[in-house]
């Protein structure tokens, strides 16, 4: 698979909750996701701009850094504004 199409683990990893948080956040139609057949799909690049717009609340507050090859790396001692500023150069919107 393409590593720009997550399957619900890969959105759980990205994300950081629960492959029962990635099912039930897609059946609302709270994710950008779709459903291929019996599975779910979902974008990295979707999921990245979800994020950017801003996390509801029942999802964990800490913060998503990516780097450039969109690893997820976990949260440091950098400012919210520097992990904006990276979150939009890995996907380009810099």
């Amino acid at each position: 698979m393409d590593d720009s199409v997550l399957n619900v683990g890969g959105a759980a990893h990205l994300l950081g909750v629960s492959h029962d948080t990635i099912y039930r956040l897609a059946r609302e139609a709270t994710i950008p996701g779709q459903k291929v057949g019996s599975q779910w799909r979902f974008s990295k690049a979707a999921l990245f701009a979800w994020v950017q717009q801003g996390v509801p609340k029942e999802l964990p507050a800490s913060p998503v850094v990516v780097d450039s090859s969109y690893a997820v790396a976990p949260p440091n001692d950098q400012s919210v504004q520097e992990r904006r500023r990276q979150a939009d150069s890995a996907i380009g919107t810099e």
